[in-house]
């Protein structure tokens, strides 16, 4: 298992390992724990093997399928997990619902890669050939708009931050009734030619309530091109609406030359996750485990595998005002000043 100096280092990089992903989980699920919520969010590697011919790691992708169809089938439960899946160095995200009846799959990936759509679907082929009426499941994916036919009404515009992107996505989805509000929204997602399960939902026609997939948006065109009803969406606890949200984080960073306005909100994630490891998980003597078991192949195979975590509320509240004291600033405030490059946006 990897050193704290390890860890360390792996978060300082632009592109994200999964050691520095699974550490971000772990010390997530610990501080949601303070507040008795329990966090189902892991990592999955599915990046090709070096040296093998393949799209992407076949034992892993098998492993998850037969380990996670045979606990649900085994003992007639349904699980709901969301997943950061590593398709190459990228990082794309998935939440996921199965049941001994039916699967139902969301992909939301900022940057709109290809490579790792094609992973994904190949993931939910894996699963869905399970069972003998496939017609109940659902594959809903988000493919980026276009904005007056040419750009990209994307979210991510850098090449390091997928990583981020995802996890922000997945930490969200874990506190929304995903696809309860994606059902009764059907009718206005766009089926899929031949593949009857299949649903793309775009800022068109998107439920309202999965606004907040934009607020990191790197680019304020594409934001300001969002129709009204998910710029005006309330997104967060402190009932911003999107437009606000993004704002907070918006600054003016020099382009080409040229000074323009651009949204570091994903900036602003990346040091407040390596904050939330340095103080709600290095705290704990075992934190090699407690990132072990945030890699899904390794949490589905122990007993306790999506139980709650038992956190020591006083002591880690404590440590997290010191830091925060002692550096002048807050965990809800974006920070003054970072180390990042600029964001070379279009």
């Amino acid at each position: 298992m990897p050193t704290i100096d390890e860890i360390r280092e792996s978060l300082a990089a632009q592109i994200w390992s999964q050691v520095a992903v699974d550490a971000v989980i772990a010390a997530k699920a610990e501080k949601r724990a303070l507040k008795g919520e329990t966090l189902n969010v892991y990592s999955l590697d599915l990046a090709p093997r070096s040296g093998y011919r393949e799209d992407c790691n076949q034992e892993n992708l098998d492993a998850f399928v037969s380990n996670l169809l045979e606990k649900v089938l085994s003992e007639n439960r349904t699980i709901r997990i969301q997943l950061a899946v590593q398709t190459s160095t990228h990082w794309t995200a998935i939440d996921l619902e199965i049941s001994p009846s039916a699967i139902k799959l969301l992909n939301i990936d900022a940057a709109g890669e290809m490579f790792a759509a094609e992973i994904v679907a190949l993931l939910y082929a894996k699963l869905i050939e399970r069972y003998a009426d496939p017609t109940q499941s659902r594959f809903y994916y988000l493919i980026h708009d276009l904005i007056d036919n040419e750009k990209v009404q994307g979210i991510q515009y850098d090449s390091e931050s997928c990583s981020r992107f995802a996890l922000d996505t997945l930490f969200h989805l874990s506190h929304l009734e995903s696809f309860r509000s994606l059902e009764a929204h059907e009718p206005h997602l766009e089926e899929v030619p031949y593949k009857s399960t299949e649903r793309i939902l775009n800022a068109s026609n998107m439920p309202p309530e999965f606004a907040f997939i934009y607020k990191n948006t790197q680019s304020t065109t594409s934001l300001n091109s969002l129709p009204e009803r998910l710029r005006s969406q309330t997104i967060n606890s402190k009932n911003q609406t999107l437009n606000a949200a993004a704002n907070t984080h918006t600054k003016q960073v020099k382009i080409k030359g040229r000074l323009k306005q651009a949204n570091a909100a994903i900036d602003h994630k990346k040091i407040g996750y390596v904050e939330d490891v340095e103080h709600f998980l290095f705290r704990h003597t075992d934190f090699e485990e407690r990132i072990r078991m945030r890699n899904i192949l390794e949490a589905l195979g122990h007993p306790d595998f999506l139980r709650p975590i038992q956190s020591e509320q006083k002591s880690a509240l404590e440590s997290k005002s010191a830091f925060f004291e002692t550096h002048n600033t807050t965990a809800e405030q974006p920070p003054t000043s970072q180390n990042s490059n600029p964001l070379d946006l279009k």
